[in-house]
């Protein structure tokens, strides 16, 4: 695991620095990105949600939840590029009564964006003035996302610890990972390994979403 999370790692720094001068515009990475989610929830649904076996390892309120933060990801993603897209100027630069031109140019947008900070290869959008909240709430919703699946990986494969007095309720988190439970039926290193990788793609995303509020604190500042 530790091999393919550098070799990720590397292969998208190389294609980052390769691929992006020559085609800036490409959906490489957002195509990419969706496919890792889309295959994650599969190896969930299939193996922890046990949708064609019964009895289910994961409650209706695990399963509920998790989807609940994955649909709000989804709805912030296409609500940022959808106001990305309207803010979008492409021809000639319009500028202000003084000549300060008031908008940057983007050249995988192939537009001119106003208040641009970076454009984020992995949503294949612009991040801007008129975006960049909704692009918090998009890194919020991602992480705990991510957070509650690499929980409930773990806790399915390593087994559960009840919650502390006076609830009874079980909690999602791995009272030992050192072996796998024996009641889990679904395939354990393939769940786990998933269960490493969304956590290792949270503290990522945790580290842009700190980022991004350490830059707004500074610009209040």
């Amino acid at each position: 695991m530790v091999f393919a999370h550098v070799a990720a790692a590397a292969i998208t720094v190389a294609a980052h620095r390769v691929l992006l001068p020559k085609r800036p515009s490409t959906t490489f990475f957002a195509v990419w990105a969706g496919a890792e989610a889309v295959s994650m929830l599969v190896v969930y649904e299939l193996e922890v949600v046990r949708l064609f076996a019964l009895p289910n390892i994961s409650s209706f309120r695990d399963n509920f939840v998790l989807l609940s933060l994955l649909a709000a990801a989804t709805f912030f993603a296409w609500r940022l590029r959808r106001m990305a897209a309207d803010d979008l100027i492409k021809g000639p630069l319009p500028s202000t009564d003084g000549g300060e031109y008031i908008r940057r140019y983007c050249r995988a947008c192939r537009g001119f964006v106003f208040g641009r900070d970076h454009h984020c290869v992995f949503l294949s959008t612009c991040i801007c003035t008129v975006n960049r909240v909704t692009f918090n709430f998009f890194l919020i919703c991602t992480s705990l996302a991510l957070l509650y699946y690499a929980s409930l990986l773990f806790s399915s494969v390593c087994g559960r610890v009840a919650s502390l007095p006076p609830s009874s309720e079980e909690v999602l988190f791995p009272l030992d990972c050192s072996g796998f439970s024996t009641k889990f039926g679904g395939d354990a290193p393939l769940v786990y390994a998933c269960g490493v990788h969304a956590l290792v793609v949270a503290v990522l995303v945790g580290t842009m979403l700190l980022r991004e509020l350490l830059a707004f604190a500074w610009c209040s500042y």
